[in-house]
C-alpha cells in the first residue's frame, strides 16, 4: 500500500513538472525574438563608404495569426551597451544610416519575419578614434509578447587594422596572371602607360645572395632585390629604357620589416622616381625620348631577344628568384602619383580611384587566387596554395 502511494505521488509530481514545462514552453512560444546577430561589428576604413545589414525576427512555432512588428533606433540603449562592454561608444549620428522600412510581419502559419534593412552610408567620414553604436530594437509586436533579452541588435563601428591578412611566398611561390600571359583584352588597361606608378608592400624574411623579385617583367621593367655586384638587401629597378635605378646607401632594405615601395614614371618631368616608405630615394632622368610601358602582355626590350616574357609578382626569369617574404597591397596606376598620395595611401586605397588599373590586396586568406579589386578582371594565380599570415597593419603605436 505504501509503495502504491509512493508511485502515485511520483506520478502526480511528474504530471506537475510536465505541466510546468508546458506552461514555460507556452510562455516562450508566445514571445517574438530577433534571430539576427545581437552585435554586428564594422571596421572603419577610408575605402569603405557604405554597408548594409538585414534584421529578422522569429517565433518558436507557427503563428496563429499575422504578427506585425515595428523596429526603431533606440538611443537610450547606448548606455546599456557601454555598461555591458565597457566600450565608451557614442550613438551613431542619424545622417549615417537609414532604416528602409521599420515594419516587418510574421505571416500566419510562419515562424520567420520579413526583413528590415539598415543601410549605412558615408562611413568613411566617421572618426576612427571613436566607437559608434546604433541600437535597433523591436519596439512593438501585435498579439504577442517580445522576449526582452533578444529584442535588440547593436551595430558597432570602430577603427582597426586596415590589413588583417597577407600572403607569404616563402621563396617558393609566386603569382602569374593568365590574362596578361595570353594578352587578353582585360589586360589592355595595363598597356601603353605614359605615366605610371607601381606599388608594393612587402616584408622580406631574409636576404641571401641572389635576386629576389618584387614584380615586373624580366629584361624589360622589373623591381627586384639584389643582382650581381649589389648587396643582398639592395633594392633595384631594372629597365631597358632607363637602365638600373639603385643606390648602395639609400636603397637598402631591412629584414622582417614592412616596407612600402613605389616607383613613379613621370612623363612630363621625364624621370623615374623611386620611393621607399614614402621617402624619395633616387631620381633618374630619361636619356632619350620617353618610352611608355606595357605590363598587360608579354614584352621584350629588344627585337633580338629570343622571347617575350610576362608580368609576375614574386618571379622573374627562372626558379630561385622568388621573394622570401610576404606581399600586400600591390598596385598599378596609369598616373604619376605624388609623394603625398603615396604616403597617405600605404595600407589601402579606394578600388575605384581614378587611374588605378590593377589592385591586388592579397587579403583573400585562403586558396591560390589573388583578386584584382579594380574589377578589371586581371586576377592572379599562385603557383601553389598560398600560406596566409594574420597581421594587424598598420601596427598600433604604443
Amino acid at each position: 500500500m505504501k509503495i502504491r502511494k509512493i508511485y502515485l505521488l511520483m506520478a502526480v509530481m511528474a504530471i506537475g513538472m510536465f505541466a510546468a514545462c508546458q506552461d514555460d514552453m507556452e510562455n516562450f512560444d508566445n514571445k517574438v525574438y530577433s534571430t539576427s546577430d545581437p552585435i554586428s561589428k564594422f571596421v572603419l576604413k577610408p575605402s569603405v563608404k557604405s554597408a548594409t545589414k538585414t534584421i529578422r525576427a522569429s517565433v518558436a512555432k507557427p503563428a496563429d495569426s499575422d504578427i506585425h512588428l515595428t523596429y526603431k533606433a533606440d538611443p537610450s540603449l547606448v548606455s546599456t551597451y557601454n555598461q555591458a562592454y565597457y566600450a565608451g561608444a557614442v550613438l551613431l549620428p542619424q545622417e549615417y544610416y537609414e532604416l528602409s522600412g521599420v515594419d516587418a510581419v510574421i505571416n500566419k502559419g510562419s515562424v520567420a519575419s520579413t526583413e528590415v534593412v539598415v543601410d549605412f552610408k558615408d562611413l568613411n567620414l566617421l572618426s576612427t578614434e571613436q566607437v559608434y553604436v546604433l541600437p535597433v530594437t523591436i519596439s512593438e509586436a501585435t498579439n504577442i509578447d517580445i522576449l526582452s533579452s533578444a529584442r535588440t541588435n547593436y551595430f558597432v563601428f570602430e577603427g582597426g587594422a586596415l590589413i588583417n591578412v597577407v600572403a607569404d611566398m616563402k621563396k617558393e611561390n609566386y603569382i602569374s596572371f593568365p590574362t596578361f600571359m595570353e594578352s587578353k583584352a582585360s589586360g589592355e588597361v595595363c598597356n601603353n602607360l605614359h605615366n605610371y606608378t607601381l606599388e608594393a608592400l612587402i616584408r622580406v624574411h631574409e636576404f641571401s645572395p641572389g635576386i629576389q623579385t618584387v614584380m615586373g617583367i624580366e629584361g624589360y621593367f622589373l623591381i627586384r632585390i639584389s643582382d650581381n655586384g649589389l648587396q643582398p638587401n639592395q633594392l633595384q629597378v631594372s629597365t631597358g629604357a632607363f637602365g638600373s635605378l639603385t643606390d648602395p646607401v639609400t636603397c637598402l632594405l631591412t629584414a622582417n620589416k614592412w616596407t612600402h615601395i613605389a616607383l613613379v614614371g613621370d612623363a612630363e618631368a621625364g624621370e623615374l622616381r623611386l620611393y621607399i616608405d614614402g621617402q624619395l630615394m633616387i631620381t633618374k632622368a630619361a636619356t632619350g625620348a620617353w618610352q611608355d610601358i606595357s605590363l598587360g602582355k608579354p614584352m621584350k626590350q629588344n627585337s633580338w631577344e629570343p622571347e617575350s616574357r610576362p608580368f609576375y609578382i614574386g618571379y622573374s626569369y627562372s626558379a630561385g628568384r622568388e621573394l622570401d617574404g610576404e606581399f600586400s597591397e600591390c598596385r598599378i596606376w596609369n598616373v604619376a602619383k605624388t609623394q603625398d598620395e603615396i604616403v597617405n595611401n600605404v595600407y589601402e586605397v579606394d578600388p575605384e580611384s581614378e587611374g588605378l588599373v590593377a589592385y591586388w590586396k592579397f587579403d583573400e586568406g585562403e586558396g591560390k587566387i589573388v583578386r584584382d579589386h579594380t574589377g578589371n578582371g586581371n586576377d592572379g594565380v599562385a603557383a601553389s596554395v598560398i600560406a596566409w599570415t594574420p597581421v594587424a597593419l598598420p601596427a598600433a603605436v604604443e
